[in-house]
Order: C-alpha cells, then sequence, then structure tokens
C-alpha cells in the first residue's frame, strides 16, 4: 500500500483482505522454498476497471490505484524485461502513469471490502452465507 493511505484505511484494508494477504505470504514463502524458480513478486495496487493510463515499474514506490490492463502489460513487461531475469528475486511497485484521470468507481470493491470485513470479523455468519 502507498505511504500516504491514511492509517484507519490501512487498517481496513488490511482487516478486509486478510485472507488474501495471508494467502500471498503463503504462497511466497513456498515458492521461496525453491529456489529453482524465477520468481518475481508484483504488489499492485487496488485494481479497477479501467482504461490503461501506462504504468512504471519500481522497487521502492507504490501508488492506490491501477487499471487491470496496466497490471497485465506490467507483468509482461516483468518478465521480458532483462532478459527476463532484470525483477526475478524482487518485489516490483507497479504505478500509474496516467495521471489523476482514473474512474474511481468504488462501489465494487466497497462491496467486496465489506464482505472481506464481515469474513474477518463475523466468520460463522460469512460461512453461513456461502453455504446457501
Amino acid at each position: 500500500m502507498n505511504r500516504d493511505t491514511p492509517r484507519l484505511i490501512h487498517y481496513i484494508l488490511k482487516q478486509a483482505l486478510c485472507y488474501v494477504y495471508e494467502d500471498v505470504e503463503k504462497a511466497n514463502a513456498y515458492l521461496n522454498d525453491f529456489p529453482w524458480i524465477p520468481l518475481i513478486v508484483a504488489n499492485p495496487p487496488a485494481l479497477i476497471h479501467d482504461l490503461p493510463r501506462g504504468f512504471r515499474l519500481s522497487e521502492d514506490e507504490s501508488t492506490d490505484l491501477l487499471a487491470y490492463a496496466d497490471l497485465a502489460r506490467a507483468m509482461v513487461q516483468m518478465v521480458e524485461e532483462g532478459g527476463g531475469k532484470k525483477w526475478v528475486g524482487k518485489n516490483v511497485g507497479i504505478l500509474p502513469t496516467g495521471g489523476n484521470e482514473i474512474q474511481k468507481n468504488v462501489g465494487p470493491l466497497i462491496k467486496y471490502l465489506s464482505t472481506g470485513l464481515v469474513a474477518a470479523y463475523f466468520p460463522s455468519i460469512s460461512n453461513f452465507a456461502r453455504r446457501r
């Protein structure tokens, strides 16, 4: 997440997406046990449905929002750049370069985060809803 993200927002996102973060951490730990796998860890920000605006890769920066299409292009670039070796073993941030014109359609994001918060704090309710 972006360093400029307010603490309250950061906390809410971590809680709502705790299962996602946990899965990513477990997958990274598992894959790191196999040094022969050329692992590149992409750290995209929140993904949104928007027009591609362009991107740049960074080892030390992050941002809040990115279009799915820009993530796809960034992943291809990470694999191709430097003969496929430049980003191996690194955590790569993906930053949009198209300015602040991003359409912030937060409705689906709020629904997703609300579901995650219910699952984090009331797992029995979440499990009951899934069975139906």
